[in-house]
């Protein structure tokens, strides 16, 4: 009797040790945009709400957060991406590819030039989902249709259906602007169409993009305009031109003047310095006469005289100004004055201002006519993203909403803005996805000392989800 009952005992065990991962007990976060993540084995995987497996249980991590369609997940050490249907697009792989931003509905990845992948460019199609891999070195973000890729030092361009509609010939190459791009070969410069012919039967030995109808082109040592017909609109009269959309800056010695797109002079050359914006596509550029600033708009108006002690570039429609008391004033692109304040102008967001009592001090909030939203108590604060913004209080961060309320409490070490819904945060050495109503998404397993993803003996995630609720009672009622 003892040896059967050690006999079935013994098949017992070796059922438990060979019990196939499927088996094992599940874990799974809050459910997100219909999908959640599920556990097996310390591996997640993603299922729908169906209960239908959209990834395999076999990454470290998956990431909640698209950028220009993609979103990251860890396996093994290695970076692979999913597209925002779900898919695994990019397979994990030892050297992780440089994502470029989304334009035109298009993302396109590059892996450096030692990368052992099986390819080394593609794009994304956003709409579709679909990845296409390319057969060439590199390849640059789409304009106007068409993305330049290059191959064995050459230059061409491939279209959205990653047809090669212009040839290898160019040793370099900007994108299209206005259907033109200026190509590099042995011989100089010159501008081509999008069919790749040559335009105007000229080269030249230093030129730029078109801009705003025109491009600088250089004759010797000095500077003119062409219009998109090749037509020479403002003669070689000046040493440097920078171009800002319909209007050009010209530099003639020391001084800086303004023409417009047809070549007219709009100022002559008065100012000591053109500052630029560093927003995307500003819509106004700061001048500088006698160490004073005053700014010029995307029309070549210039909307504030230069007489403001500092100037700063905090949006791409607003400016800080600066004067000699240290009142510091909100301009917007026409050069209006919304309201002047002693307090720092660092941001605007959703029509919120962030402030703050000098450099390195407490932040807070304005509205747009410069009232007070939300008093300057918090050590650090980001901009407005999704209705909610990440505040850090003393050496933890939480998120307020638009009225100051605290709506996710101050537990987290590191905070990012919401993005499609979602922030990373993270506690320790433990990084976590959580949404806007402060429920965790992935990550985390326990609070406040986090230890990766959850493994077979770690609590269910409803557990571990009280226990958040309860921390966040807890820092809500006593916040130190």
């Amino acid at each position: 009797m003892k040896h059967r009952i050690a006999f079935f005992l013994a098949i017992f065990l070796l059922c438990l040790v060979f019990l196939p991962a499927s088996y094992a007990e599940e874990y799974r976060w809050p459910s997100y945009k219909g999908v959640y993540q599920f556990t097996e084995n310390s591996k997640v995987g993603l299922k729908n709400i169906a209960g239908d497996i959209l990834l395999e249980c076999e990454y470290d991590s998956i990431s909640y957060w698209f950028q220009d369609g993609f979103a990251i997940v860890k396996k093994d050490g290695r970076t692979g991406y999913i597209n925002q249907q779900w898919q695994l697009v990019i397979p994990p792989h030892q050297d992780e590819p440089v994502i470029d931003y989304a334009n035109e509905g298009i993302t396109t990845f590059r892996y450096n030039e030692f990368s052992q992948a099986d390819y080394l460019c593609g794009f994304l199609d956003l709409a579709t989902g679909e990845i296409v891999f390319l057969p060439y070195d590199k390849i640059r973000y789409c304009e106007e249709g068409l993305m330049m890729v290059s191959k064995n030092g050459f230059v061409g361009f491939v279209d959205k259906s990653s047809n090669l509609v212009i040839d290898f010939r160019w040793l370099s190459s900007t994108g299209f602007s206005q259907g033109i791009s200026l190509v590099e070969d042995e011989e100089g410069l010159l501008f081509i169409d999008k069919n790749g012919n040559p335009l105007f039967d000229k080269r030249w030995d230093k030129a730029m993009p078109f801009s705003g109808g025109c491009a600088p082109v250089c004759s010797g040592d000095l500077w003119g305009l062409i219009d998109t017909s090749g037509n020479l609109i403002a003669d070689y009269l000046w040493e440097e031109i920078y171009s800002f959309d319909s209007v050009n800056f010209v530099r003639k010695g020391e001084r800086w003047g303004l023409l417009d797109s047809s070549g007219s002079v709009l100022f002559a050359p008065q100012w000591d310095e053109i500052v630029p914006s560093w927003e995307d596509k500003p819509e106004y550029l700061f001048v500088v006469e006698n160490g004073l600033y005053g700014i010029v708009n995307r029309e070549g108006r210039l909307i504030k005289e230069p007489c403001w002690k500092t100037a700063c570039s905090i949006s791409g429609e607003y400016a800080a100004l600066c004067d000699e008391n240290g009142l510091y004033s909100l301009v917007d692109s026409s050069g209006n004055i919304l309201f002047s304040t002693d307090k720092h102008i660092h941001g605007v967001s959703e029509n919120l201002v962030t402030v703050g009592t000098g450099w390195g001090g407490k932040c807070g909030f304005l509205d747009m006519q410069g009232n007070t939203v939300i008093p300057c108590i918090y050590t650090y604060a980001d901009g407005f993203h999704e209705g909610l913004c990440a505040v850090q209080q003393g050496d933890k961060w939480g998120y307020i909403n638009t009225t100051g309320e605290v709506v996710i409490p101050f537990c987290f070490d590191t905070a990012s803005e919401f993005a499609d819904g979602v922030a990373w945060v993270s506690i320790g050495e433990t990084q976590c996805s959580i949404g806007k109503d402060g429920q965790l998404l992935s990550g985390l397993t326990t609070l406040p000392e986090a230890s990766g993803v959850p493994d077979a003996s770690a609590p269910p995630i409803q557990d571990l989800q009280n226990g958040y609720d309860s921390l966040k009672e807890q820092l809500q009622s006593d916040p130190s």
